[in-house]
């Protein structure tokens, strides 16, 4: 068997993109065949963060050979795609606030099928598997499966500085107001820092430094610690 995940082909810093190519580097290390598919771009790898996951080329897929896995962006085109294809397939729900996005209410009946039909339905948090089971309560419990989230190792603490820093992608008005309102009123020797768009390592390195992380978290049903 081999293991294909779903992903899209972006090249901005995105923790669920990063979770994509982290669980496809952990297969392949326990000595299971998978890799990483770009929609879109099969030539394309993200290199905003060092990892040793293998992408694939596009490629016939092959029942009982073949096993998918869908971001729950994805649920409803991939799902009925695969199943005419009689491919197996999971849904990997990093978000239970984006099961019905881009979903048009016409196609809703489409999106409770893929769950349906769906091999395994992995689930992010307790937060999220609780949104599965309230969007379909019929669904067998044991096919959610509950994964753990890590930051890895590569996080450190050292000693502080005068910084706060924040992540203004989830939620940009409000970053936005916060430097409008926050700025001016700060001691010289204090900086406001945006982290975005940045490294990896970039990214550990002034967090490590930070007495302040201001926490910008959109809906996402869970939230790791600063």
């Amino acid at each position: 068997m081999e293991i294909t995940y779903l992903c899209p082909a972006v090249n901005t810093p995105t923790g669920g993109i990063k979770v994509i190519y982290r669980h496809s580097e952990m297969l392949v290390n326990q000595g299971i065949k998978s890799s990483v598919f770009h929609v879109g771009n099969d030539n394309f790898v993200v290199d905003w963060f060092v990892h040793n996951a293998v992408t694939r080329k596009a490629r016939p897929l092959i029942p009982g050979h073949d096993f998918v896995v869908i971001p729950e962006i994805w649920a409803v085109p991939f799902a009925e795609k695969f199943d005419q294809m009689r491919i197996d397939y999971a849904i990997f729900v990093q978000n239970g606030y984006l099961i019905n996005q881009g979903v048009e209410p016409r196609n809703l009946h489409l999106l409770k099928r893929a769950y349906e039909s769906a091999q395994l339905i992995m689930s992010i948090s307790e937060d999220t598997t609780e949104m599965i089971s309230l969007a379909y309560p019929q669904l067998n419990p044991q096919k959610i499966i509950r994964l753990l989230p890590s930051v890895g190792q590569q996080f450190y603490c050292a000693p502080k500085q005068k910084i706060i820093s924040y992540m203004p992608r989830k939620l940009p008005h409000h970053a936005s107001l916060i430097e409008f309102f926050l700025k001016e009123n700060l001691p010289v020797d204090w900086e406001l820092r945006a982290i975005h768009d940045q490294p990896e390592q970039q990214v550990v390195n002034t967090l490590s430094v930070s007495s302040i992380f201001l926490s910008l978290g959109d809906r996402e049903g869970f939230g790791l610690p600063p």
